[in-house]
């Protein structure tokens, strides 16, 4: 008499995990709150960049004007170092990119990674620039975001001509800020 009961027990409990849950229909990503759906703070790209690809933060390469990603990807290989993509180039980061589904915080996720690239960076960071190259300042993220953090946190900056990749051109501390050159 005690299988009846126990299988009873048993198919009741089977029925009600297994049966779905209704969801209101109105639920929708549009109504949550401003943060829900947020990109990760720069703290959290920085510390993913130094402790998950194991990066000292040596031998960075950053890229500006008439140059790109292909001159700095070279150069750093040159030198054995690391450029952009370097770190970012993973399904990590594409889930990032995924879960940023906000435009307003989409938006904000390129800057926030070059942001922590350039704050995980130590000692030594090169930057592919032309010599003589125009700069356009006010929507640069070499100049208004990566140079002040390399500065702040005393890392050598190497201007490297990216036609001329065999030769720095200068130090970035001796480029004029205030000429656009």
């Amino acid at each position: 008499m005690k299988s009846p009961v126990l299988l009873t027990f048993i198919l009741a409990l089977l029925v009600t995990f297994a049966t779905p849950l209704a969801v209101p229909q109105e639920n929708s990503l549009e109504r949550r709150g401003p943060y829900d759906n947020a990109c990760p703070p720069v703290k959290t790209i920085s510390g993913w960049m130094r402790y998950a690809k194991n990066w000292d933060g040596s031998k960075a390469v950053f890229w500006t004007a008439d140059s790109d990603a292909n001159d700095a990807k070279d150069f750093a290989r040159h030198i054995c170092g690391t450029y952009y993509y370097d770190l970012m180039d993973d399904m990590q980061w594409v889930q990032w990119e995924v879960v940023c589904t906000n435009q307003d915080e989409k938006a904000k996720l390129i800057p926030r990674a070059s942001q922590a690239m350039a704050m995980a960076t130590k000692d030594t960071a090169f930057i592919m620039i032309q010599e003589g190259a125009f700069h356009d300042r006010p929507s640069s993220t070499w100049w208004n975001v990566e140079y002040p953090i390399l500065l702040e946190n005393k890392v050598k900056v190497i201007a490297v001509n990216p036609r001329e990749p065999g030769s720095h051109i200068a130090e970035c501390k001796s480029i004029r800020l205030g000429d656009g050159g």
